[in-house]
């Protein structure tokens, strides 16, 4: 095993959120709790698929937010 000396913890919660359009290789979300506009990294593969209006799950972080699904609406 590694060394573990360096080991951070962080809290990440996956969070739901619609597609509220497609700039720049990137998605611009709207949280369905909070209504809060997030713009977020998104894969190529999951880029493609997605539209507006779809649902996603994504990830929010120290370094930004992270679509990880997307369901088609």
């Amino acid at each position: 095993m590694g060394d573990l000396k360096n080991e951070e913890y962080i809290d990440l919660v996956r969070k739901c959120a619609t597609i509220i359009s497609k700039p720049d290789r990137g998605l611009e979300i709207m949280d369905s709790i909070t209504f809060k506009t997030i713009k977020a990294a998104v894969d190529e593969s999951l880029f493609n698929e997605a539209n507006i209006n779809d649902q996603v799950t994504y990830v929010l972080s120290d370094d930004g937010a992270k679509v990880l699904e997307v369901r088609k609406r």
